[in-house]
């Protein structure tokens, strides 16, 4: 079935996964951005953002398969979004992109 397929037990939560990827992605991407410029308060997100990208991915991959293993991997997806939301929330204030990132991860817990 496809992702986006709602007739998939979890059609909604790969939705999800796969937005909240995309902005981790963005993120990770702004987050190297300032790094090089030398602005290191961005270090932690773009290690945050790197796990999200990291068990979205597997995410997705196992639920579209309907795997056993989906329900262990989403407690932990949810542990990685949550630390995620924590730490681009610190930066939400003065970066959009960061922002954008932690409402992707809040839905994704969801």
């Amino acid at each position: 079935t496809m992702a986006g397929d709602s007739k998939s037990k979890y059609g909604k939560a790969m939705m999800a996964a796969m937005h909240c990827q995309l902005a981790a992605e963005e993120c990770l991407s702004h987050c190297i951005t300032e790094l090089g410029k030398g602005d290191k308060s961005l270090a932690a997100c773009a290690k945050s953002t790197k796990e999200v990208i990291a068990v979205c991915e597997s995410f997705v991959t196992l639920a579209s398969q309907s795997s056993n293993f989906t329900k262990k991997l989403a407690n932990l997806c949810i542990e990685i979004c949550e630390a995620c939301a924590k730490e681009c929330e610190k930066h939400a204030s003065h970066h959009q992109i960061c922002k954008d990132c932690q409402t992707s991860c809040l839905a994704c817990i969801k």
